[in-house]
């Protein structure tokens, strides 16, 4: 007797190597929501040009990053967007700093 995630209500997935059940546009939905969520953030007025463009650029990346997940074989692209998912948080709060530093030196 195992234990099956489907069953139970769980949100588990099953791992990236696994081939029979893999879906790895799972969450690409997710990570068009997080580019889209991250750009709107500059029409609060908390953060400025210098932020957008960044925060745009990260984005595209990450969505680049997962459609090479759906388009290939492997845990390469697994790996690659999960790596990227943990350096993502830390490059848009280092893109909140500076703007705000640009915003304060720059264009005051």
């Amino acid at each position: 007797m195992g234990f099956d995630p489907a069953a139970s209500g769980s949100l588990l997935r099953p791992r990236a190597g696994d081939r029979a059940e893999r879906n790895p546009c799972s969450n690409f939905g997710a990570d068009q929501q997080c580019h889209i969520l991250s750009a709107t953030f500059a029409a609060t007025g908390a953060v400025g040009w210098v932020y957008l463009l960044r925060a745009c650029a990260l984005g595209t990346g990450f969505i680049v990053r997962a459609v090479r997940l759906a388009s290939s074989e492997g845990v390469n692209g697994a790996k690659a967007l999960y790596l990227y998912s943990l350096l993502y948080p830390a490059l848009l709060f280092g893109a909140m700093m500076a703007d705000s530093l640009a915003n304060r030196y720059l264009f005051a």
